[in-house]
């Protein structure tokens, strides 16, 4: 069977002019929300929410998101949110969804193989004799959460309402963080009895509730930082050019490293790019915004580069926003920043965040730190709580090895495991969160998110991963006068011929 034989079903994103508000702006609970459940269930979440049986079970949806439907003969695929084939061999969602259907229709393993080269923010479900299946994006940044039997939804308190559980006595929100000092919950748990996050990398059979791994694909070649840049300079750029021909680009530019990156990346196409970047004096690390501010200001005076400046003067946000947020997820990272967002940027547009970069950057083990002790669940635990300077208690142990079991986490050929960790746990559970949050201003996509990209970042050695030696030669060869002005306060070379 071929591509131009499958049914094909486009659902494009409403625009957000044309949600009708709903009081106490309940029209912005669960924002660019999915669920997904075997069997029917009714949701009252406003007339923006829209619905379709598949193959299997049921999807329901925030129509501010895209959702592509190919169906053939004997499978389906849906993706819901934002996905483009980093080859560029697909012009458009509707398309990449009916070329992942002729593949799946050959076989589940050259599917899952052609995921690999898949990057944005979504999830891909996949429904055939086999099974109801679905998997987030590379890393997770649009989430799934599940509760057995039966439910997945972008949102931890969406599943638990479906199911109707409570919230979790072992891992309370206030309380865990509180004490633990730590940033995200251990493994998969989340704030609700029976409700976990799945992970990167694996794939849940929301009938039989069975997971498995399917990546990444091990690196069995090591290459300069030269080397990968070029490998990865047009796979990057090949999403920015689609997306930038749809709308202009929202793009942070601040004083550091992955954003001065991200700004490289973005010559090309830099009359479709709109800048922005904020400060808050209010902060006692203000400074540090300042300097993001007078850095910008500088790269937009040299460069021309349309800019918006954001002055946050405090950091109340309307209450009944708050609520949403809260119950969108509970942990707060910058709520007000999103609340600006929504506020004083242009509706509509695409956010291009410069997040995940730091997996391909040895972050947990750095250049020196060679002989760090095998990481298994008590280490795991052990990083997340380090911050309190304790050891972790048994409970949260005992979490990481439920999460090993179930993910069934392994050595992967080639790929230091502190960075698969850092990878799998610490982005997928932690910095979908922010994600989550921002949903109510914008969409969010981030360019490195494929397992291809992000193995490329990983193939270097360990101490050029650790300088980022990778992505000093990705400014050299997209704009490498960006490194005129200092990265970190510092100025950064580009390297040398």
């Amino acid at each position: 069977m071929n591509e131009n034989s499958t049914s094909n079903r486009y659902f494009a994103p409403v625009l957000e002019h044309e949600i009708e508000a709903i009081p106490r702006d309940r029209h912005l609970l669960y924002a660019r929300g999915y669920v997904l459940t075997v069997g029917s269930t009714k949701l009252e979440l406003g007339s923006h929410w829209t619905e379709e049986q598949i193959r299997g079970g049921y999807l329901y949806w925030d129509r501010r998101q895209p959702v592509a439907i190919a169906s053939s003969q004997t499978c389906d695929v849906i993706i819901v949110g934002r996905a483009l084939s980093v080859h560029e061999t697909t012009p458009d969602l509707a398309g990449l969804a009916a070329h992942l259907v002729a593949v799946r229709e050959k076989s589940r393993a050259l599917y899952l193989s052609e995921l690999d080269d898949v990057a944005g923010r979504y999830v891909v479900i996949d429904s055939g004799v086999e099974g109801l299946f679905i998997q987030t994006d590379a890393t997770a940044m649009r989430s799934a959460f599940y509760a057995l039997p039966g439910i997945v939804a972008s949102h931890a308190r969406l599943a638990a309402d479906i199911r109707g559980n409570r919230q979790s006595s072992k891992f309370r929100l206030n309380k865990w963080m509180g004490t633990s000092g730590a940033f995200t919950f251990p493994g998969h748990y989340t704030e609700w009895e029976d409700v976990y996050l799945l992970t990167p990398n694996t794939e849940l059979n929301i009938q039989s509730g069975k997971i498995r791994r399917i990546g990444p694909a091990p690196i069995t070649e090591q290459l300069s930082p030269a080397q990968a840049a070029e490998k990865l300079l047009p796979l990057l750029q090949n999403q920015l050019r689609a997306l930038a021909k749809k709308s202009p680009l929202l793009v942070s530019l601040t004083a550091g490293l992955d954003s001065r990156v991200t700004l490289a990346l973005c010559k090309p196409m830099i009359d479709r790019v709109e800048f922005f970047t904020y400060a808050r004096p209010y902060l006692a690390t203000a400074q540090s915004s300042q300097a993001d501010m007078d850095v910008a200001k500088n790269l937009v005076h040299g460069f021309g580069l349309n800019h918006t400046e954001l002055t946050i003067e405090s950091a109340d946000v309307d209450s009944d926003l708050t609520n949403v947020f809260v119950q969108n997820c509970e942990r707060a990272h910058g709520r007000v920043l999103s609340a600006t967002y929504r506020k004083e940027l242009p509706a509509d547009r695409v956010h291009v965040r410069s997040n995940l970069y730091e997996i391909g950057r040895s972050f947990y083990r750095g250049a020196g730190n060679k002989d760090l002790p095998e990481l298994d669940a008590q280490r795991m635990a052990n990083i997340l709580v380090r911050r309190s300077k304790a050891d972790a208690q048994p409970e949260v142990v005992q979490a990481f090895q439920e999460w090993n079991d179930t993910s069934e986490w392994c050595d992967i050929q080639g790929c230091d495991p502190y960075d698969l960790y850092y990878w799998e746990h610490r982005m997928a559970a932690w910095l979908n969160s922010v994600m989550i949050e921002s949903d109510v201003a914008h969409d969010t996509y981030t360019v490195i998110n494929s397992r291809s990209i992000l193995r490329l970042f990983l193939s270097v050695s360990r101490e050029d991963r650790a300088n980022a030696s990778v992505f000093d030669h990705l400014v050299k060869l997209a704009w490498p006068e960006v490194f005129d002005y200092p990265v970190n306060g510092r100025l950064r070379k580009v390297p040398g011929d």
